[in-house]
This record gives structure tokens, C-alpha cells and sequence, in this order.
């Protein structure tokens, strides 16, 4: 198998493991305070770790209990991530644990508009889209140096004019003129530091 762990898995991660060893992207979530919170199955849902965790969500944020930690007890633990948590679902594969739809990824970090604030979510949710309507998987990252302006790197095989009017159509709907959007190409890619989806320098 190949497994990923410690990061948010984008679509063309698993398109590109796919690509290169024949084999599905099985990916696992935990962290150092709650360890193994939930992994993926043969169907590539992630279920929860039961057994270890109790987990629960507050207006998208995951909140944690580590039923394995006695000597230092974490309880209802707000782990920083964003999650879309299904309590009902019943996964195919025949485990009965429930399931993570999502992890989207970091809490903190915060793109401003000219007017508003908006979580760095928006940027999953703008790309998310555009891969809905178009079957269309943008390699991407952001970052914002000026209040009301975010420099968005995208691959530089994919930018093109399509692509751009794509992008653009479709932040407009989130923050209408609220927000510049700078596209930029993305030349090259840094094979040993790892990047983030949005960093700001505000």
C-alpha cells in the first residue's frame, strides 16, 4: 500500500499515486495529542478509531477524546482542523465505525477581503467546485501579502485561459469583489520542503 499521512490529501495526490504505483491512496489522520483518529478503508471512506477516540464536531471543527491516554487525559480536545463528519453513514466495506467525509485541513489561518474575513476553507471549497462541474483537479497554493489581495500559484500546464475564467468565476461567487485574485504560474515544485495551502503574511 501506499499511505499518507500529516497533511490534507488533495485530489491530485491520489491521481498521481495512482498514476505512479498502481495503487489507491490509503490515507490516515491522527496527531501527536490524540494519536490514530481515523484511516481509510477499501472503499476510501475514513472511519473512525473507535476503539481509541471519541470524536465529535462544532461548526466544522473536530473536537477529540483520547480514550488511551490516562496518565495526561485529553478530553474533548479542539484539534484545529476543519472536518466533514457523517454520523450516519454505513460504509460497504462492512466496518460499522462512522466515518469522515473530510478533513479539510487547518483552522487558523485567515484570508482578508477589503470588508471581510473568510477561513482559507474558501480556497478548498472554490477548487472543490471547480473539480465538481468541470472534472477538473488543479494543483494550487496561496498566499496573501496585502489586505484584499491573494496570489494563487496554479501548476503551469494547467494555467491557461479556461483555467483562469474558471477560477475566477467561481471566487466571485464566494467574495464577489471582496478579494483580488493574482494568478500566478507555478514553475517549479520543491521536492523536500513540504507547502501549505494558503500562508499569509499579514
Amino acid at each position: 500500500m501506499v499511505k499518507a499521512t500529516s497533511e490534507t490529501i488533495q485530489d491530485e495526490y491520489i491521481i498521481s499515486v495512482k498514476k505512479a504505483f498502481g495503487l489507491n491512496l490509503i490515507s490516515e489522520y491522527g496527531s501527536a495529542e490524540a494519536g490514530i483518529i481515523s484511516f481509510s478503508c477499501e472503499k476510501g471512506n475514513m472511519h473512525v478509531n473507535e476503539l481509541n477516540v471519541i470524536v465529535e464536531e462544532s461548526s466544522k471543527e473536530i473536537i477529540v477524546t483520547n480514550l488511551n491516554s490516562h496518565s495526561f487525559p485529553i478530553i474533548k480536545y479542539v484539534q484545529g482542523d476543519y472536518i466533514d463528519y457523517n454520523t450516519k453513514k454505513i460504509c460497504s466495506c462492512g466496518l460499522k465505525s462512522k466515518v469522515i467525509n473530510k478533513v479539510y485541513g487547518r483552522v487558523g489561518a485567515i484570508i482578508q477581503g477589503h470588508k471581510s474575513f473568510y477561513g482559507s476553507l474558501l480556497l478548498y471549497n472554490v477548487f472543490k467546485n471547480i473539480n465538481a462541474k468541470n472534472k477538473l483537479s488543479l494543483a494550487y497554493h496561496a498566499k496573501q501579502f496585502e489586505k484584499g489581495k491573494i496570489e494563487i500559484y496554479i501548476d503551469r500546464t494547467q494555467l491557461n485561459n479556461r483555467n483562469i475564467d474558471l477560477i475566477c468565476k467561481e471566487f466571485k461567487l464566494y467574495c464577489d469583489r471582496d478579494l483580488d485574485i493574482i494568478l500566478k504560474e507555478q514553475k517549479t515544485k520543491n521536492k523536500t520542503k513540504k507547502t501549505k495551502d494558503f500562508e499569509s503574511y499579514l
